[in-house]
């Protein structure tokens, strides 16, 4: 099923050049819209925040702050059937994110170990009515959503 970006990032967005704690950089975050139209194209602002154990691991901690608008097409029939209701038609959605993030880090690895994360979602869409119904219907999505993962 699709998702809303940033809400499933499980990984920090690597500066692609070794950092250490203290470190800031900045991440242009791309992602193709793999079901119709559009590219997520979102900015990262990354600090490597300190080093801290997590059950006996040595982890590097850091925090991603991932924002951007949104402006994409979904046509559902590309979406793998079964995941997703039934739709007629494709759907234009505009959105915008604003979500952080914090990553624990093997640095021995580049495996996420913990991570804990919020982010705002605004995101907006026209559906259009079912037959005898009157017009198109905006639906419009303003909330949070936290996360929560521990994987050692």
């Amino acid at each position: 099923m699709p998702s809303i970006p940033g809400s499933d990032q499980i990984t920090p967005v690597y500066p692609g050049r070794s950092v250490k704690a203290g470190d800031n950089w900045d991440v242009k975050y791309g992602r193709k819209n793999p079901f119709g139209t559009g590219q997520f194209s979102l900015t990262a602002h990354n600090r490597y925040l300190k080093d801290e154990t997590v059950e006996g691991h040595t982890a590097a901690v850091i925090e991603t702050a991932l924002e951007g608008p949104m402006d994409f097409t979904i046509d559902f029939s590309k979406v793998p059937a079964g995941t997703v209701p039934p739709v007629a038609g494709p759907i234009h959605y505009t959105a915008s994110i604003s979500s952080t993030r914090q990553y624990w880090v093997d640095p021995s690895g580049n495996q996420v170990i913990k991570s804990t994360g919020s982010g705002t979602y605004r995101l907006s869409y026209t559906l259009v009515a079912a037959s005898g119904a009157s017009g198109p219907q905006q639906v419009d999505f303003n909330g949070k959503i936290k996360t929560d993962l521990t994987r050692i």
